[in-house]
């Protein structure tokens, strides 16, 4: 399989994602976002910023061009969880451009993730297995619409 061309898109598939894992990780991530977005806007010229300004833009501007897969997304794990089905196989497409965007949402994620957990931020820091599973799925992104396969969850050791 070749590589999405220009503005070309690619469907992307992960395989046996654990639904109320992937609902709990995405309401994990809206909760730093909204950390990061009031950290941001009580962070005046005098005040302290409790994270840089390239996190609030990666987190922010990177997650808002990604919005329609991330609540089709959403709106598969909640379906599978409300049929009783522990995993699902979610899908969504991406292009080039998508990809850029996760990738810098992905690093200022982390970012977020890291000022959580040292306690510069109130929402909590991802779990371990929250981490685990959003470091799956940006990988499948990057790599599916990059020509490879998909390849199923697999959860943390």
């Amino acid at each position: 399989m070749t590589p999405a061309a220009g503005g070309a898109r690619r469907r992307v598939e992960m395989r046996a994602a654990p639904a109320a894992a992937v609902l709990d990780l995405l309401a994990a991530l809206d909760g730093l976002q909204r950390e990061i977005q009031l950290a941001d806007l009580g962070a005046g010229p005098a005040a302290r910023p409790t994270v840089e300004a390239s996190v609030v833009e990666g987190f922010v501007g990177g997650r808002a061009g990604i919005e329609a897969q991330r609540t089709s997304i959403h709106d598969q794990a909640r379906q599978a969880r409300e049929a009783g089905r522990h995993l699902v196989d979610l899908v969504a497409e991406y292009g080039a451009a998508d990809v850029r965007r996760v990738r810098h949402a992905t690093a200022a994620i982390a970012q977020a993730d890291d000022a959580a957990r040292s306690g510069l931020l109130l929402a909590p820091p991802m779990t371990p297995e929250q981490r685990h599973l959003w470091e799956w799925m940006d990988r499948q992104i990057r790599l599916q619409v990059d020509g490879g396969p998909a390849t199923a969850y697999a959860p943390p050791p």
